[in-house]
């Protein structure tokens, strides 16, 4: 096996070592890199990172050891398997998958991508990095939709996705659907509310986060009743406080998506 790349960084300063940029050949490599230093980071766009970095003599670099992931061979961008579900590979770039055929009719997706943030960013940035990130938009389409996350280590739920894991592919069962975000005017930051609903069944699953509040997740009837508007309403905003504007405008939201299919 070669031996993996290990990319320059600036000279240690007085604050401390400076730190390691490592290029796996492979998913298990990478595994193992992580494995062997200490609160290292993998990163493939490194879009939410640099949002971390600290200015320094050398620039805006990273604190600690990055392992770049984006070379990784993680599949096709986006793989049709079995049973109508889609294969995303993590380390894809936004605007491939958006561009992607196979994501074409999926217009819930494609709002998703569009909202995350502008054109540039979105030719870096992955939807495993925006999961991972934390804080990204897609972790509350995710609970909406039915979702399944592939990492190194096996399968896992979006909820119990460990902080160390490697993830290689997001799988999400296309349906109809919608997202909706109340951003800031940054081109690349968490949105003040998100909101998402995926139909099926006869009834719409929806997930809202409000800033600094957990996903929360609802299900209503496909054909809601002003009541069962109010009561959802309610569930998403659980945790926020009763005069929160976020709360209002994620009340706005609600009304605004299901008002429009009252029984």
């Amino acid at each position: 096996m070669p031996e993996p790349d290990v990319l320059c960084a600036p000279p240690a300063t007085a604050a401390g070592p400076a730190p390691q940029w490592l290029r796996p050949t492979s998913i298990a490599e990478a595994v193992q890199m992580r494995a062997d230093h200490a609160g290292s980071q993998y990163a493939a766009g490194m879009t939410a990172l640099q949002l971390g970095w600290p200015e320094a003599p050398h620039g805006s670099r990273p604190e600690t050891t990055v392992i770049d992931i984006s070379r990784l061979d993680m599949g096709p961008v986006v793989m049709q398997q079995p049973g109508g579900w889609l294969r995303i590979a993590a380390n894809a770039p936004l605007e491939q998958v958006r561009r992607d055929p196979l994501t074409a009719r999926f217009d819930a997706l494609r709002s998703l991508i569009d909202a995350i943030a502008a054109t540039g960013v979105r030719g870096l940035a992955t939807l495993g990095g925006n999961l991972c990130w934390g804080t990204g938009d897609a972790a509350v389409f995710c609970a909406a939709f039915e979702t399944r996350l592939m990492t190194a280590q096996g399968p896992v739920t979006r909820e119990a996705l460990p902080p160390d894991a490697l993830l290689l592919a997001v799988d999400i069962r296309p349906a109809p659907g919608f997202i909706e975000k109340v951003g800031f005017r940054a081109a690349f930051s968490p949105a003040r509310v998100l909101l998402a609903g995926c139909e099926g069944n006869g009834h719409l699953r929806l997930a809202a986060r409000l800033q600094g509040l957990p996903v929360a997740v609802a299900t209503v009837t496909c054909a809601p009743s002003p009541s069962d508007i109010a009561a959802v309403a309610d569930a998403l905003c659980a945790g926020a406080a009763p005069d929160s504007e976020d709360a209002a405008i994620l009340r706005a939201l609600c009304a605004g998506q299901l008002g429009a299919r009252v029984a």
